[in-house]
C-alpha cells in the first residue's frame, strides 16, 4: 500500500524533483533543532521545521539521532502552528523520518499519522503534498497500514 502511494506521488511528480542542499550535519545541530522546536515563536518552529527536514534528509544514522533525542513529538505539536510553512516543513520532516524502519515505529507510537492525515484535508496545496508523501513513506510499515485503515484514511 506505501510502495503505491509513493509510486502515484512520485508519478504526479508530488516530490519535489531537486535535492535538498546538502551540507554537512554539525554536531549539536540536532539537539539545537529540536530545542528550537519546543519554542513558541513561530520564527523559531520555522527554523527549527525546515532544519529538521534538511537533518532527516540526510541519512539513517541522522534520523535515528532525530527520533531518539525527542524531536517527534515537538514536530507533531509544531503541525498545530499558525503558518501554512511551519505544517507543511513539520510534514516534510516526518515523512524523512518515516523513510527509517527504526523511526516509523516511535512516529506511530507518538500519534505521528495524526497531523499527516489532517494535512491531507489542507487547503494549502504543499501542505496536502507534503502530507501525501508523508503518508506514503509511513505506510510502508504493516502496523500503520492498519492505522490508517482504522482512522479512515483508506477505504478499508
Amino acid at each position: 500500500m506505501g510502495g503505491i502511494i509513493a509510486s502515484a506521488a512520485k508519478a504526479f511528480s508530488l516530490e519535489d524533483e531537486k535535492e535538498p542542499e546538502k551540507r554537512p550535519v554539525v554536531p549539536g545541530e540536532v539537539e539545537k533543532s529540536i530545542v528550537l522546536a519546543r519554542s513558541n515563536l513561530i520564527r523559531n518552529q520555522k527554523k527549527a521545521a525546515i532544519n529538521l527536514h534538511r537533518l532527516a534528509s540526510d541519512s539513517d544514522h541522522i534520523r535515528y539521532l532525530i527520533v531518539q533525542e525527542g524531536g517527534v513529538v515537538p514536530l507533531i505539536n509544531m503541525y498545530k502552528a499558525k503558518s501554512s510553512e511551519v505544517q507543511e516543513y513539520c510534514l516534510r520532516a516526518l515523512g524523512e523520518l518515516c523513510k527509517s524502519e527504526k523511526c516509523r515505529t516511535r512516529i506511530l507510537e507518538n500519534g505521528g499519522w495524526i497531523p499527516m492525515l489532517e494535512g491531507l484535508k489542507s487547503k494549502h496545496y504543499a501542505i496536502r503534498e507534503a502530507a501525501v508523501v508523508a503518508v506514503g513513506c509511513l505506510a510502508e510499515f504493516e502496523e500503520a497500514q492498519f492505522k490508517l485503515v482504522q482512522e479512515g484514511a483508506v477505504p478499508g
